[in-house]
């Protein structure tokens, strides 16, 4: 695997291009979600011809800016229990240009992740967890020997979903090329998913309820460092998950889907490597981002433009792991799996 160094340039601060509103922006309960404060991080590669990438990409931003001024100002904290607000003070985002000795091909071929010195790519951005009072997006943009380059980005969480950040790319790349505005306009309307004043419970949400036994103290899940875990891609392609729907019995193989199939193998392999006891309580849950699937929230037009956090669902079940971890090794039954506790984030 390619090993090479980044020789960077000094940071600069990328501000709107024209005068944006000062005002302060409301975040919904969603966004204010203490574990949403990070920056979420995304490296892009191009094709290109070598001296234009930087210039490209800072005046596109910009440009962009102007558009999505909010993501210029800085998020602050307010009484009396600390929740966020966005102050749009223009004061821009982050960029650095940097140089490259390796090209596109040398980061392999297809290219996927893991790749490799993606520290190189990346500016520094000092604690990821700090968000407040520092700008809410870092560019790096490095060069490379072929002429291609990447984008790496650090981008706060708490400010835009997945949706929310492509969007703000694409506009990017449109004012990039000249466009008088952004193909999809911005449209904030947070305040849609403001809770009521009063809130009541209706229903039973598992993903937030304590498991019954309450005790973490043998869970090395629980008990484990960050700092001592260790970040790994796993890779799913045809031909594993081909291999994953042979050896289900042939009554469960052809209805079930590649979501089921990777959850019921992920669960059985982490329940076998943390060595839970069979009657040990345990939960599943998973993030599900259905933002095209909601309406009137969120259409296939302009109003796909909402940069606002899509609401998603928290699909959770609770068992024991004795009814969960089937005795035959080949027994991968869904129906023995229920999905169907769901509550909504």
């Amino acid at each position: 695997m390619v090993n090479f160094t980044a020789h960077r340039c000094e940071q600069e601060v990328v501000a709107p291009a024209r005068a944006t509103p000062y005002e302060l922006k409301y975040l919904s309960n969603i966004d204010n979600q203490r574990s949403l404060r990070f920056y979420q991080t995304i490296i892009e590669f191009f094709r290109g011809r070598p001296g234009v990438a930087a210039a490209f990409i800072k005046s596109g931003l910009s440009e962009a800016l102007v558009f999505f001024y909010p993501l210029a100002g800085r998020l602050r904290e307010i009484p009396p229990d600390g929740r966020l607000i966005v102050e749009c003070t223009a004061e821009g985002v982050t960029i650095v240009e940097a140089g490259a000795d390796v090209t596109l091909l040398e980061f392999g071929e297809p290219l996927l992740p893991p790749y490799p010195c993606v520290e190189e790519l990346l500016c520094d951005l000092g604690d990821s967890k700090d968000i407040l009072a520092k700008p809410l997006a870092f560019f790096q943009v490095s060069r490379f020997r072929c002429g291609g380059f990447s984008v790496g980005m650090h981008l706060c969480h708490t400010m835009y979903d997945a949706v929310g950040v492509f969007k703000f790319l694409e506009a990017i790349g449109d004012m990039a090329r000249g466009e008088p505005q952004p193909t999809v306009l911005p449209v904030r309307e947070r305040e849609l998913l403001t809770s009521c004043s009063a809130p009541s419970i209706t229903r039973a949400h598992l993903g937030y309820e304590p498991l019954a036994d309450g005790d973490t103290s043998d869970d090395v899940m629980q008990t484990t460092p960050s700092a001592d875990m260790i970040g790994q891609y796993f890779f799913f392609g045809p031909a594993e998950i081909s291999a994953i729907r042979s050896s289900v019995p042939e009554s469960l193989a052809k209805r079930s889907t590649v979501f089921e199939l990777l959850a019921a193998v992920t669960w059985r392999c982490r329940t076998t490597a943390l060595g839970y006891e069979p009657n040990k309580l345990v939960r599943f849950m998973f993030a599900h981002m259905h933002f095209w699937s909601l309406y009137p929230f969120g259409p296939r037009n302009q109003e796909a433009g909402r940069l606002r956090r899509a609401p998603c669902k928290l699909p959770s079940t609770v068992n024991a792991l004795s009814v969960l971890v089937m005795k035959n090794s080949n027994d991968l039954s869904k129906e023995q799996i229920n999905f169907g506790h769901c509550c909504n984030k």
